[in-house]
């Protein structure tokens, strides 16, 4: 107890020293002041107003959970209080200098939000400022910026000038299709807005370049603001003007004309030469020596004698650039059409450089797998290109030690429990040989590619060897599966065939399963053969660099054993045994489904919240009575519930602390996860978290009571969990540390699950005392 004293006092003091110590004003100059907050003052509700504060000149030092100053403490305690190398690191690196107020750099900031007010619609804004200075030594500031934005202008009619006549119906069309008329954001009863202008003269010359008329610039579209047609009211005239065109040494006014591709060359290098052409595209010799026309076909959507259309343009760049054959993509168009032609033409480049296509890659790399750290080693062959239309044939050999945690008391006398190297505890090794082709190799169906977005048939032949606790296992595997995008935001993956035989050649284990006399386990671990066939969709608007909520969700759904189950059941009408087997082995037999959502709500710049909600169930059939250990569901881990060390938790209301973790897993998962994320520094951010679910059994186990779900107890068997994050973003990865701790332990007895109910009945059954349970988590990668 006196030890537990002396390290609660040693936490206080340095609490107090962190805090205290560090007075925020510690380090400013005499004369000089300490930029406390900038403080808007207006009598405007602040939500009819744009936000201003991105325009401030000057900021405060930043805070976490708005409040804090943990990096000028952190600056001010290097200083201090630390030797100088380490505090050196603190302040410098960590740490954030204090911010000295400059009253050049807020009269600045009134300009900015003077203009800045003027360009949302507020033309009668007046904003001014004065400081106030806090603190018991009067060396802090605060500014406070006065605002009177005056009533904004709205827009009440918008008109339009064209004085190309060519262009008229264009406009009018753009205004009348669906895809584009949503995107409009110029509209009568709108404040004004100078980025609408921006984004309408955007708008509009995308549409227009993508009926032919390539020489049309958003410079060719301006507006007039007519400020006479009421108080607070604007006329908008959008002008469209025609083209400027020398003609003998005079600059005319032409309308635009609309360009035809003339010709398209493909090359491999600037000097290739053209030695073969079709009716849509010519090819150089060099180019046909590397790649089929096919192939370059299928990919490329400007063609020879269509109308120009800038959305062909860049969807034969999304096209060529994914497929990773072309050191660059470079398309460039030489007007050719005279000065006084009605109708343009272009000669169109395609330069397309190839890649070298032998390949030999060594890799060593730390893995992750479910929270379970490791280090592996890769050698990849790869021979691209293969058969000229965009192949990829890999020869893999891997080799991997990974540390996979047991999470019991239980040790059971088998070798393969035992340390590998040092640490790790689970060998993997194996060669894996594939052949990747960028086509959706489909017979008897003719695709069109234009909307199906990297498009890809794979064949994979595998053999693995995994020595992990407790057991042995041999996977032998084939794999035939497609994959393509469509749309950008939809992507699918559809595997006709998918062969695994496992094979566990560790008889102690078997032994030692056979005596447990539990068929679920027996029916997990065991020898099985497994063929069938998966699908999978997911929908995402997301993309790493778009900052606005968004949602995705993905659906997956497996079916293994019916057709072996009906063909053994058609060739055995009176079967001795009542179990199938394929080959002496038998087969599992079962379907699997699961549902993921999340949602990505952003706050500001450096503060989003996160939602995800996950349902997984595996039903086994006729031949099966649970789901084998690779298919089944298991709860904890760095990206479930992260309070729980992997497979320690569940199933059910089971628990029994001696079991080991590889007897923890499951039919079905629920599980969902909040997540709170802000930016500390440019390379630190910080998370809170709140996990809740759990895994169940679909059949009861007399062995193991309240494992099976059941709807009406089920809400009472959730694992819940809470914690602190913090990531490391080193640009190219990012490092993850997430410390959990479990609130609500769903295998303790009714009344003890709470974290801060009394655990009378567990320390009377086990003779201990309960420990509270909590997990520090290692990640590469957002978990979600």
């Amino acid at each position: 107890m006196l030890k537990r004293s002396k390290n609660i006092n040693f936490l206080y003091i340095a609490v107090v020293l962190f805090f205290t110590s560090c007075q925020t004003a510690r380090y400013v100059p005499e004369g000089s002041f300490l930029l406390k907050k900038n403080t808007i003052n207006t009598k405007v509700k602040k939500l009819a107003l744009p936000d201003v504060s991105g325009v401030i000149k000057q900021k405060a030092n930043r805070k976490i959970f708005g409040t804090v100053p943990f990096f000028l403490y952190a600056y001010n305690f290097g200083r201090r209080l630390l030797p100088k190398k380490q505090g050196g690191f603190l302040s410098n690196k960590l740490g954030e200098s204090p911010v000295l107020y400059d009253a050049n750099l807020a009269h600045q900031s009134v300009s900015q939000i003077s203009q800045f007010l003027s360009n949302k619609g507020y033309f009668d804004n007046q904003v001014s400022f004065h400081t106030d200075t806090l603190g018991r030594k009067k060396n802090k500031i605060k500014v406070v910026y006065d605002l009177i934005p005056g009533i904004p202008d709205t827009i009440v009619e918008i008109s339009h000038t064209i004085e190309d006549d060519h262009l008229v119906s264009a406009i009018k069309a753009m205004y009348r299709e669906k895809r584009y008329r949503s995107k409009i954001v110029l509209k009568k009863g709108i404040l004004f807005d100078v980025d609408r202008f921006e984004k309408d003269r955007d708008l509009i010359t995308k549409y227009i370049k993508s009926k032919g008329y390539f020489s049309f610039k958003k410079e060719h579209v301006s507006y007039q603001i007519d400020t006479t047609y009421g108080t607070h009211k604007l006329k908008v005239i959008q002008n469209i003007s025609k083209e400027k065109r020398t003609i003998e040494d005079t600059v005319l006014d032409m309308p635009h004309r609309v360009y035809h591709i003339h010709s398209v060359d493909v090359l491999h290098h600037p000097e290739d030469s053209v030695s073969y052409t079709d009716s849509c595209l010519s090819f150089g010799e060099a180019m046909l020596k590397k790649i089929k026309p096919s192939f370059l076909k299928q990919n490329i959507f400007v063609l020879k004698n269509e109308k120009y259309n800038i959305e062909n343009q860049n969807l034969t760049y999304s096209k060529l650039l994914p497929l990773k054959l072309f050191r660059q993509v470079q398309m460039s168009y030489k007007d050719i059409s005279a000065p006084t032609d009605s109708l343009g033409h272009l000669d169109v480049s395609i330069l397309l450089p190839t890649l070298p296509t032998n390949l030999l890659e060594v890799e060593f790399n730390g893995t992750h797998t479910v929270g379970n750290l490791g280090i592996s080693s890769n050698i990849n062959l790869r021979k691209k290109n293969i058969f000229k239309r965009g192949e990829i044939l890999t020869f893999r050999g891997i080799i991997g030690l990974e540390a996979q945690g047991n999470n019991s008391n239980n040790t059971l006398d088998l070798s393969a429990q035992e340390s590998v190297a040092g640490v790790f505890n689970t060998l993997n090794y194996g060669a894996e040989i594939s052949i990747l082709n960028q086509r959706l190799l489909l017979p008897f169906v003719h695709l069109s590619y234009r909307n199906i977005i990297q498009p890809q048939t794979e064949f994979i032949l595998k053999y693995n060897h995994q020595l992990i606790p407790i057991f042995k296992r041999d996977i032998f595997g084939f794999t035939y599966k497609y994959a393509w995008q469509y749309a950008s935001k939809n992507a699918f993956s559809i595997t006709p065939i998918d062969i695994n035989l496992v094979r566990i050649p560790t008889q102690s284990f078997k032994d030692t399963i056979e005596a447990l006399g539990n068929p679920y386990l027996q029916n997990t671990y065991q020898d099985h053969f497994l063929l069938g066939s998966k699908i999978q969709f997911r929908h995402s608007k997301r993309t790493l660099l778009e900052e606005r909520n968004s949602f995705s969700y993905e659906l997956g759904f497996e079916s293994y054993g019916s057709l072996l189950n009906l063909i053994y059941k058609l060739s055995n009408p009176n079967p001795v045994n009542t179990t199938g087997e394929f080959f002496g082995v038998q087969y599992a037999h079962f379907t699997k489904f699961n549902v993921e959502l999340k949602q990505y709500q952003i706050i500001n710049r450096n503060t989003r919240m996160i939602y995800r909600a996950y349902l997984g169930l595996g039903v086994p059939l006729a031949n099966s009575s649970a789901l084998p250990f690779e298919k089944a569901f298991f709860g904890g881990g760095a990206n479930g519930l992260r309070a729980w060390k992997i497979r320690a938790l569940g199933p059910g209301s089971f628990y029994d602390p001696t079991i080991s973790s590889f007897f923890r897993i499951g039919d079905m998962q629920l599980e969902s996860n909040l997540e709170y994320r802000f930016g500390i520094s440019e390379m630190f951010e910080g998370a809170l978290f709140v996990d809740l679910g759990n895994i169940w059994l679909y059949n009861k186990d007399g062995n193991r009571e309240g494992a099976d779900f059941s709807f009406s107890r089920f809400y009472n068997e959730l694992a819940i969990g809470s914690g602190l994050g913090l990531r490391i973003d080193f640009t190219f990865f990012l490092v993850r540390f997430d410390w959990g701790l479990q609130l609500r332990e769903p295998g303790l007895a009714k009344g003890e699950r709470w974290i801060f109910q009394p655990k009378q009945q567990f320390e009377t059954t086990y003779n201990t005392s309960y420990k509270i349970g909590s997990n520090l988590n290692i990640g590469i990668g957002y978990p979600f």
